[in-house]
């Protein structure tokens, strides 16, 4: 007899960018990386563990996070610090990432910004569209990761999930984007995505209520998604240097959006 057991699974998404502001970079990426919370745990002690491992002891007092660009370039903390050893640091990272057992998986929306300007939008700008996206694969994603409970464990999984973006000067926009898609609660419902992007029929939005920032100084997740944006936008512009690291954390992203289609 199989016993059908009702368990919310709680899911962390955190949000960073990749080349916003950026005259230089023609693609902007908003990439997230969804942790299972029982799991989150063992990522910051892993990502405590992999900083001291790789830097000097005199150097170790000036780390505060783990910057995907600074770690690949030698810069800032890194300074000095041999290129295997930031590089097998950036690998100890990518592996939280890509570790099926984990159960952490990467979504991300990139806009191509040339293309993006010759074209009308619904959105102003290039990093509103990719953040936009971003919340729908996230969505799309935390639904699918709720039906595989359902077909593997025999378990009802109503889902929740908390979205962190890391903290900065597009607060606001990025806060009214978010509730624009999610919407709100209504008598007798739910918030639906039926209107956003490519859903047809009204389903549960397993996004919590309202966007929260973080500092990335403090949140091992944020500093994984850095990581993650960095890569995808390196991969993007073809940059054969980052494409190692980039084909390690490949097989975790679940869900990818490419504008324009």
């Amino acid at each position: 007899m199989i016993v059908s057991i009702e368990v919310t699974r709680v899911y962390l998404a955190y949000l960073d960018d990749s080349g916003t502001d950026d005259r230089k970079n023609n693609f902007q990426v908003v990439a997230a990386v969804i942790v299972p919370a029982q799991v989150y745990l063992m990522a910051e002690v892993a990502m405590a563990a992999t900083a001291f491992m790789a830097l000097p002891e005199e150097q170790r007092e000036k780390y505060e996070e783990f910057h995907a660009s600074e770690v690949f370039w030698g810069k800032g903390p890194w300074i000095g610090v041999e290129q295997t050893a930031r590089f097998q640091a950036t690998l100890n990272l990518i592996g939280l990432v890509s570790n099926k057992a984990s159960g952490v998986r990467v979504v991300y929306a990139s806009v191509n910004k040339a293309e993006f300007s010759q074209k009308p939008s619904l959105f102003a700008d290039p990093l509103d569209m990719a953040f936009a996206g971003c919340v729908e694969l996230i969505a799309e994603c935390i639904i699918e990761m709720a039906a595989e409970g359902v077909q593997k464990f025999h378990v009802t999984t109503p889902a929740l999930c908390i979205a962190i973006a890391d903290n900065g000067k597009h607060n606001l926009r990025l806060g009214e984007t978010y509730r624009r898609i999610r919407g709100a609660h209504r008598f007798g419902g739910h918030p639906t995505i039926a209107n956003a992007f490519r859903f047809t029929e009204t389903v549960r939005f397993p996004l919590i209520d309202d966007l929260y920032f973080g500092n990335s100084k403090h949140s091992v997740g944020i500093q994984m998604s850095d990581l993650c944006a960095y890569l995808i936008n390196c991969h993007l512009r073809q940059r054969p240097k980052t494409e190692p690291f980039f084909v390690r954390i490949e097989p975790a992203i679940a869900r990818k959006r490419n504008y324009p289609e």
